[in-house]
């Protein structure tokens, strides 16, 4: 793929059918030749507890849980001109087994 780099920019984490992230995540650039790594170890200020709260509650009554990550970073490779990205990227995560062990109570 040859050198570059996307930039720093901030994820939003949204709960499924929320308008307000819960979450701000602030990405760091990554420079990148042949390959690249990212280790991300922080805390995360939750801007909406509510709806934190709710995707909780959620994970703990079903199966499956889907977060919806937002972002702008701009991605330069080479000598080609620079892309600017829309990310608009829904992740579904599993939910507990006490959906599963008292489905049937």
């Amino acid at each position: 793929m040859g050198s570059g780099h996307l930039s720093e920019f901030d994820a939003s984490m949204h709960y499924s059918g929320s308008d307000a992230p819960f979450a701000v995540l602030p990405f760091p650039r990554i420079d990148f030749g042949n390959d690249a790594s990212l280790d991300i170890d922080q805390d995360l200020d939750l801007s909406c507890v509510s709806c934190f709260s709710k995707l909780a509650e959620d994970a703990v009554r079903s199966e499956e849980i889907s977060v919806l990550i937002t972002g702008k970073p701009t991605l330069k490779v080479q000598a080609l001109p620079t892309a600017h990205l829309d990310i608009h990227k829904t992740v579904t995560l599993p939910g507990t087994l006490l959906h599963t062990l008292f489905s049937d109570v």
